[in-house]
C-alpha cells in the first residue's frame, strides 16, 4: 500500500536545514566532502609550486600538467590546480611527495574535515532560535572563526590527533545529523576550559601531571593529580608545584583523565584555553572545536607574539599579583583554567549589541618587551650604520638588458688583480623601483664589500669623469659603463650605501645635470630636468629586464 501511494503522501527526507539568519551570513558555508578535498589539494598543490617541487623525473608542476597521460587535453593549459580534479592533484602530490608526507596530509584533512563537520552541527543548533539568540551564537561562533583563521592554527593544531595505539582519543561526535531547536542552549553553557601542568619524563618532555576543568558557569568539573607512566625525571616544581610525594600518592592516570573528560563533553561542546594546543597534545584528546585565548588577544607592536597569561591576566581583568608579587610564583592549575574561561567570556560580551567580533584585542606590551624592543631597535640601526660603511651606492643606472653585467664588470675591475677591493667585493643588490624611477627607465643598487678598507679603495680605483658630493655631503663619482659593444652611459656611485631607489630617478646636487650622458658611441647631453620630490615606492615594481640575460 505503501508503494502505491501518491508521492505527496510519503514521509518527506530529512534535510539540514542551513541557518537563515543575517547574523551568521558572514561565517563561511560548510563545504561538502568532494569540494573541501579539492580545497585542501588545491591549496598544497600551490605551495609546493612555490617552493619548486619536483616529481622523480624533475619536472616541475606546469611541466607535470602538460605531460602528464591522464589529464585532458583541453586541460593541461590550465595552470591553476583549483582547474583540476582531485585525482589529478593528488597524482601529482604522490609524485612529488614521499609517502609519509602524503600519510601526514590524509591525517591533516581527515581532522580538518571532521572540524569542518563539527563546525556545521555547532551552526545548526541556533538554525531556528530567537533573534537575540543567534546574535549570541554570532559572537561565539565569530570567536571560533578568529581562532581558526589565526596564521599559529595550523601549525598549532592541524597535527594533533594520531593514532589510537599512541594513546589519542576523539572528541564524542553526533550519530545522527544536529537539528535545529525553538530553545537552543546559552553559549556560556557550550564551553569547557581545559588547562594541565606538565613534567619531564624519560619518554616524553611534556608528560601529564595535573588536569583541571572549568565550565562556562564558572564551576570546577575536574581537578586531579596525574601519575605519568614513566620514572619523571624533571617536576619542575618552581613552575608546577608538583613534588614526588604528590605524584606517589595517585593512582590516577592519563586514561582515566581522558574518560572523565569525554564524559563532560558532548559533540557541540567547545574547548577553551591559552595556549591550548599543549594542553591537548599532553593529554591525548583531539578536540575538533576550539578557541584558544592567546589567539583573540595581541600585544601593541608585536603582532607575532604570543601574549601570556599572566599579562593578559593583569591587562585585561586588572588582577595584580596574578604569579605573586615579583610575578614569578608557581601555577595554579585550578587558577589558570579560571582566569582563561574569564577571558573566553570577556570577549563574548565584549561586543556589546554589535554583529561583528575583532579579531584580536590589542593590550599593552609588557615593559621588559618593549625595553628589550627599543635596545634591539638601536642595535639594527647601529648596525646598519656600519654596514654602510663597507658600501656603495650606484644610481642612475639605465633600466634595460647589459646595464647589471657593466655594473660588474666595472666593480670587478676597479682594482689590479690581487689587490684589496677585488678580494673584497661579494655582491650587488639591485634596490627597489620607485615610480619616478621606473619612468625614467633607471635602476639603482648597492655594491657591498667585505669591510669598509676594501669598499674605500674600490671607490678611489674608480676610473672618473668627475668628482664631486650630493646634496647629503657625501663623496660621488661620475662613471661610464658600457652597456654594449656599441653603447655606453654614465651612472653616479656615492659612498654611504643606503640611500633611496627614488634617488635614482631624481637630480643630484654637487654635479651638474648637463654632464649627464647617455649615448651610442659618444656623449650626448641629457636634457635638463626639474627638482621633484621623491615619490613614494611602487607597491608592485616591474621586474628589471635585466635580470635573465645576466644571469
Amino acid at each position: 500500500r505503501l508503494k502505491s501511494a501518491p508521492e505527496r503522501w510519503r514521509d518527506p527526507p530529512v534535510v539540514r536545514m542551513a541557518p537563515p539568519v543575517a547574523e551568521m551570513s558572514w561565517l563561511p558555508l560548510p563545504l561538502s566532502a568532494e569540494a573541501f578535498e579539492a580545497r585542501e589539494l588545491g591549496t598544497l598543490v600551490r605551495n609546493l609550486q612555490k617552493r619548486g617541487a619536483r616529481d622523480e623525473s624533475g619536472r616541475t608542476w606546469v611541466e607535470w600538467v602538460k605531460a602528464h597521460p591522464d589529464v585532458p587535453e583541453h586541460l593541461r593549459r590550465l595552470l591553476d590546480p583549483a582547474a583540476h580534479t582531485t585525482a589529478t592533484l593528488r597524482s601529482f602530490l604522490i609524485a612529488a611527495c614521499p609517502e609519509e608526507a602524503v600519510a601526514s596530509f590524509d591525517r591533516r584533512l581527515r581532522r580538518a574535515r571532521q572540524v569542518e563537520r563539527a563546525m556545521a552541527e555547532l551552526w545548526q543548533v541556533w538554525a531556528a532560535a530567537k533573534p537575540e539568540d543567534k546574535v549570541k551564537a554570532s559572537k561565539l561562533l565569530a570567536l571560533i572563526h578568529h581562532t581558526r583563521s589565526d596564521f599559529r592554527y595550523g601549525a598549532n593544531y592541524e597535527a594533533l590527533g594520531g593514532d589510537p595505539d599512541g594513546g589519542w582519543v576523539s572528541a564524542p561526535r553526533s550519530r545522527r545529523p544536529a537539528r535545529h531547536t525553538l530553545f537552543p542552549p546559552e553559549p556560556e553553557d557550550l564551553l569547557l576550559a581545559i588547562d594541565c601542568e606538565m613534567v619531564a619524563t624519560a619518554d616524553d618532555d611534556g608528560a601529564l601531571a595535573r588536569v583541571c576543568v572549568v565550565d562556562g558557569r564558572g564551576q570546577t568539573r575536574l581537578d586531579r593529580l596525574v601519575r605519568p607512566a614513566a620514572p619523571v625525571t624533571d617536576f619542575r616544581t618552581h613552575i608546577t608545584g608538583i613534588t614526588a610525594a604528590d605524584l606517589e600518592a595517585t593512582e590516577y592516570t592519563r586514561e582515566d583523565a581522558q574518560k572523565d573528560i569525554l564524559a563532560l563533553m558532548t559533540p557541540q561542546i567547545v574547548v577553551v584555553g591559552h595556549t591550548l594546543n599543549k594542553d591537548l597534545a599532553s593529554l591525548r584528546i583531539d578536540a575538533p572545536i576550539v578557541i584558544d585565548v592567546a589567539f583573540l588577544y595581541s600585544l601593541e607592536g608585536f603582532p607575532k607574539r604570543t601574549p601570556s597569561l599572566k599579562h593578559l591576566v593583569e591587562q585585561v581583568l586588572r588582577r595584580e599579583g596574578f604569579r605573586g608579587p615579583d610575578g614569578k610564583g608557581t601555577h595554579d592549575c585550578l587558577d589558570d583554567v579560571t582566569v582563561t574561561m574569564q577571558l573566553a567570556l570577556h570577549r563574548l560580551k565584549l561586543a556589546g549589541g554589535s554583529e561583528t567580533v575583532p579579531r584580536s584585542i590589542p593590550v599593552p606590551p609588557p615593559a621588559d618587551v618593549a625595553a628589550a624592543s627599543v635596545a634591539c631597535a638601536a642595535a639594527k640601526e647601529g648596525l646598519r650604520r656600519a654596514d654602510l660603511r663597507h658600501t656603495l651606492f650606484a644610481h642612475r643606472l639605465p633600466d634595460r638588458p647589459g646595464a647589471f653585467p657593466a655594473l660588474v664588470s666595472l666593480f670587478a675591475a676597479c682594482a689590479p688583480e690581487g689587490g684589496r677591493a677585488g678580494r673584497g667585493f661579494e655582491e650587488i643588490k639591485l634596490q627597489p623601483q620607485s615610480s619616478n624611477a621606473a619612468a625614467q627607465k633607471f635602476r639603482a643598487a648597492q655594491i657591498i664589500f667585505s669591510n669598509p678598507e676594501v669598499a674605500a679603495d674600490a671607490f678611489e680605483a674608480l676610473p672618473a669623469i668627475d668628482v664631486g658630493k650630493d646634496r647629503g655631503g657625501r663623496m660621488q663619482k661620475l662613471v661610464r659603463i658600457t652597456v654594449s659593444p656599441s653603447e655606453h652611459a654614465t651612472i653616479y656611485v656615492r659612498t654611504g650605501g643606503g640611500g633611496d631607489a627614488g634617488d635614482a630617478g631624481n637630480d643630484v646636487g654637487g654635479l651638474p645635470a648637463k654632464r649627464r650622458a647617455t649615448d651610442a658611441e659618444g656623449a650626448e647631453a641629457a636634457p635638463l630636468q626639474k627638482k621633484r620630490k621623491p615619490s613614494s615606492p611602487s607597491p608592485s615594481p616591474s621586474p628589471w629586464p635585466g635580470w635573465r640575460p645576466a644571469l
